[in-house]
């Protein structure tokens, strides 16, 4: 579970589809950023993905994986993905 200010919530979704949910879009942009051919400032874990997203509100979201490794990493590295798609600081709640 990560929490953030409901303003990075409301800047993500500001342009958005109105008829896609939002959960979609954060999988989405994580799963985008995931397969990215850029430079990810280290090893990403293999094939990892956003299985599925829920969200709690505008400041909290849980984020499922597609192993335990993937979840593991995500959890050590969250700024990196979810801070840069949200632009803004995150915190991860245990």
């Amino acid at each position: 579970m990560i929490e953030y200010k409901a303003e990075a919530y409301d800047r993500f979704f500001k342009n958005k589809q109105p008829n896609v949910k939002p959960k979609s879009h954060i999988r989405e942009a994580i799963n985008t950023w995931l397969n990215s051919p850029e430079d990810q400032n280290g090893p990403l874990p293999t094939k990892a993905a956003a299985k599925s997203v829920s969200i709690f509100g505008k400041t909290h979201t849980m984020i499922e994986m597609n192993s335990s490794e993937a979840a593991s990493w995500m959890c050590t590295h969250p700024k990196q993905i979810l801070g840069k798609i949200l632009k803004c600081p995150i915190k991860v709640l245990n």
